[in-house]
């Protein structure tokens, strides 16, 4: 049943593969859960034992995001015909998702890591170390340079950026299509010097960021790359790909860039979601008020 869930995500609703992984592992626990206690997976009762679980261990975000697996999985199965009464029916859910600010990355520290990538890729390597040490400046020049989302990089295709114009078609969440830029030229001249070093690779899977195993390049490869070169640059900081979506967008609110502009490049489908940005760049100018306002540095004694 899960199996064709997830097939019908994939075919009808377009789901991205992140999303698919998502409902595929909360519908496995799930599952998993049930045979513990011996329940059906369409039990009422069942669903009451798994939010009380969920309850006690995890943050609420995580706990409606598993809800609305089971709910989208039990519409199907209606759909389907497999039951007549959605179990999720009368279970009232109290659950409100905490407000929280997203988290970037310093300035400082991206300076540090761009700063070792570039030194990496002038350093006395082998053929394929530098090859993969271009790939990697690149991923890191277009993950800040444009905010995209780590899985819309590992889709692109040669055939989605136009370097000479620093022009990419993004093919984002819902297979809906939006055009971001990359406005830096050395990062144009990198990420052009990549595609030359690896074209055959590029030309042979169809996609433009490619692993040594010359396969598409998975978000997982990413997320370990710039851990390695967070470490090996002296940068202490969590530092992810969505950190760095998170930074570009905060440092164009912090420009005052307009924030239609901000939603345009970054995807989001409500203007909402984008403006949770305006509160991050609140917090900013609230510090850099404080750590500049002289009356903060007048020694008054009463």
């Amino acid at each position: 049943m899960i199996t064709r869930f997830i097939e019908y995500c994939k075919v009808f609703r377009n789901l991205s593969p992140e999303t698919q992984r998502a409902y595929a592992s909360d519908l496995h626990q799930f599952e998993a859960f049930c045979n513990q206690l011996n329940h059906s997976v369409f039990s009422s009762e069942a669903v009451k034992e798994w939010l009380k679980v969920l309850d006690s261990s995890l943050k609420p975000r995580s706990i409606l995001r598993k809800c609305s697996s089971l709910k989208t999985f039990y519409r199907f199965a209606r759909i389907s015909g497999w039951i007549n009464t959605d179990p999720f029916f009368n279970i009232p859910l109290k659950i409100k998702p905490t407000k929280s600010l997203p988290k970037d990355i310093s300035l400082c520290d991206i300076e540090r890591i761009l700063q070792y990538a570039y030194q990496k890729c002038s350093a006395n390597l082998s053929p394929a170390k530098h090859k993969q040490a271009i790939r990697n400046t690149a991923i890191i020049e277009l993950l800040f340079g444009t905010g995209i989302r780590v899985s819309e990089l590992c889709s692109l295709s040669p055939s989605d950026v136009d370097l000479e114009s620093g022009r990419i078609l993004i093919h984002g969440k819902g297979n809906k299509e939006r055009i971001v830029f990359i406005s830096n030229q050395d990062a144009i001249r990198l990420i052009e010097e990549y595609a030359k070093s690896d074209q055959n690779a590029i030309l042979e899977t169809g996609y433009m960021f490619n692993s040594q195993q010359e396969k598409r390049i998975s978000p997982e490869t990413i997320r370990s790359i710039l851990n390695i070169y967070a470490a090996e640059s002296g940068v202490s900081s969590h530092i992810t790909p969505h950190r760095f979506r998170h930074t570009f967008a905060t440092a164009l609110v912090n420009s005052d860039m307009n924030l239609r502009h901000i939603q345009t490049l970054l995807g989001h489908s409500s203007i909402q979601v984008t403006e949770i940005y305006t509160h991050v760049a609140s917090a900013h100018h609230r510090e850099m008020l404080c750590e500049k306002h002289p009356r903060n540095h007048m020694n008054i004694s009463i």
